[in-house]
């Protein structure tokens, strides 16, 4: 039965990989205009992507039935998401370096490489900050002054050898280049030295909008903050389970054959939306209630109707699923892998014997269940349909009896 299980739980784990590979691969055009070297200006459709890491090709359609035509930094000065993102185009040099302590160098003037990318704006007016993130998860920051050209916010780590062992040290080129922007806004000048400037999105966004807005001036353009999306539900359905006992040594408990179960399972979801990538990654969570009431016997003496077993396990449950959401689309099907943790509120579990004697049949169950669970259904407007299947490693206590639960639950949910 575990064999069996586990064997479901990776086919469905590929099918997961395939699904969402596929859907990455999918192109996405929504309404946006590009400007190209010439300073013309196209609008039409673009594939947006919502990249994590920084683009450096862009997929552009005159109309929606047209072919795609391919841009890159080196054809475009800049490109723009209707209600969305803005990039503009850059080739020049990037920090190479990394600031992951285990791959830091004791070498204190980091490498840069020449890249061409498009880079995303953050800010917009007379200093523009903008944002890059490379396939190392390192965040990058630029700064373009009206007039000049675009500089890298320099910041780095390095190693240092000393008599007491290895030490971590920084370079914050940034805050002098910094200093060196806002030189020509005094009521900002006057104060800089005494903002506490991490190298992180926030204080940046903070200071260039400080600057843009001296003695008056417009901003010309601020990124809204990516922030997380959050749905609450309340599901209720059934759940049909099959509990099994295996042991290489005791002969009782892998005899007995229970009967599959009916019963109820209900309880409140909560799906944390991971920002971009078109809301189609999340964290799902789901809290409920959940019952295994079965009759069973044993192999031993089939022809004695009192020979029999009792379970009655009634369970408070979490379950925790990466979900992959279908983007397009008003009934948007879903698919998820995660994990299950179970406390038995309840764990009656009783033998009856052909003389009519009723005994526990394990003295001691285990309270606490653990198990991997895959998810599928679909969502339209505020309801839902799931479908779920959980492996689990059920309430046996001992280490040589293996108690394994295949549970499929059947749920309909309405989201708020």
């Amino acid at each position: 039965m575990k064999r069996v299980n586990n064997f479901f739980l990776i086919h469905l784990f590929i099918l997961f990989l395939f699904t969402c590979y596929t859907a990455h691969a999918q192109k996405n055009f929504v309404s946006g205009i590009v400007v190209l070297n010439s300073g013309d200006t196209l609008k039409g459709f673009i594939s947006d992507e919502e990249w994590k890491v920084n683009p450096k090709i862009i997929y552009f359609k005159t109309t929606t039935e047209s072919a795609f035509v391919k841009y890159t930094p080196l054809t475009t000065r800049m490109f723009r998401i209707t209600n969305g993102n803005w990039y503009v185009s850059y080739t020049g040099l990037v920090d190479g370096s990394s600031l992951k302590i285990p791959e830091l160098k004791y070498n204190p003037n980091p490498p840069t490489v020449l890249d061409t990318l498009f880079l995303r704006v953050l800010v917009a007016g007379n200093a523009a900050l903008l944002y890059a993130r490379d396939y190392r998860e390192r965040d990058h920051f630029f700064i373009l002054k009206t007039g000049d050209t675009i500089a890298e916010l320099g910041y780095n780590k390095f190693l240092v050898s000393g008599y007491d062992g290895t030490h971590t040290k920084v370079n914050e080129v940034y805050r002098s280049q910094l200093v060196k922007l806002v030189a020509d806004c005094p009521s900002l000048s006057e104060k800089i030295m005494g903002i506490p400037l991490v190298y992180n999105r926030d204080d940046f966004v903070a200071l260039i909008k400080q600057y843009n807005s001296c003695d008056g001036a417009a901003i010309e353009y601020a990124e809204s903050k990516e922030r997380w999306d959050f749905g609450f539900s309340v599901l209720a359905g059934v759940n049909w389970c099959r509990l099994r006992f295996t042991s290489d040594k005791n002969t009782f408990l892998k005899t007995i054959d229970m009967d599959r179960s009916l019963g109820y399972a209900a309880g409140l979801g909560f799906n944390a939306i991971i920002p971009r990538n078109r809301k189609q990654w999340s964290i799902f969570n789901m809290v409920y209630l959940k019952n295994y009431t079965a009759y069973g016997n044993t192999e031993l003496n089939l022809a004695d109707a009192e020979n029999s077993v009792y379970i009655d396990f009634h369970y408070l449950k979490l379950a925790t699923s990466i979900r992959y959401t279908s983007p397009k689309g008003a009934v948007k099907p879903f698919i998820g892998l995660g994990m299950t943790n179970g406390y038995a509120l309840k764990d009656k579990n009783l033998y009856t014997n052909a003389s009519g004697s009723v005994k526990e049949l394990i003295d001691g169950p285990k309270r606490y269940e653990f198990g991997l669970v895959a998810e599928g259904g679909l969502s339209f407007n505020h309801f839902s349909v799931i479908v779920m299947y959980e492996s689990s490693n059920g309430m046996s206590p001992f280490q040589d009896i293996q108690s394994h639960v295949a549970t499929l639950y059947g749920m309909v949910g309405y989201t708020f």
